[in-house]
């Protein structure tokens, strides 16, 4: 089973948003981040020509970032997974991709440090390290069967920036 992990787009200030008394959870991508996310997407059909399912946070910044990679890939739908919001259970999004069949590719959109945290957790069984994933950033972590934590290995990490040029 393969995994792409996608740390969402550039999002509003979360300061500056608390000013304004509005919840982080609806913080929106900026211009920028929804331009420079559908290059990012490219760039990762590129590397990953197909997705079998993507979930992502409920969080509004995820969800965008889900609408945009789902156009680039033509996937027609998504599974929100309140395990993906900041301070989720990564149990739960272990349960979720142990549901899949182990030749399918899943997407998880997400965000830091919980994802690179997540990442981490399933490649090693070791809570508490993370894998930096800047914004639009992604990793694909690969199993030879079921995804089982400890036993993944990571195919490769790249920035935001990196994908865009692909």
């Amino acid at each position: 089973m393969d995994i792409l992990l996608i740390r969402h787009g550039i999002a509003q200030d979360r300061e500056d948003f608390a000013l304004r008394g509005q919840a982080d959870e609806l913080r929106e991508l900026t211009p920028k981040g929804k331009r420079k996310m559908r290059d990012v997407a490219l760039g990762l059909k590129k590397l990953v020509p197909s997705l079998h399912a993507l979930a992502s946070s409920p969080l509004v910044r995820a969800v965008q970032t889900a609408d945009i990679v789902m156009d680039v890939y033509g996937q027609s739908s998504r599974v929100l997974l309140p395990a993906l919001s900041p301070r989720g259970e990564r149990e739960d999004v272990l349960e979720w991709l142990q549901q899949h069949p182990r030749q399918e590719c899943l997407a998880l959109i997400g965000h830091a440090p919980d994802l690179g945290a997540l990442a981490s957790w399933l490649l090693t069984g070791n809570v508490g390290l993370w894998l930096p994933l800047k914004k639009g950033g992604a990793c694909l972590l690969k199993w030879d069967e079921q995804v089982i934590v400890g036993q993944g290995k990571l195919a490769w990490l790249l920035t935001a920036s990196q994908l865009q040029e692909l």
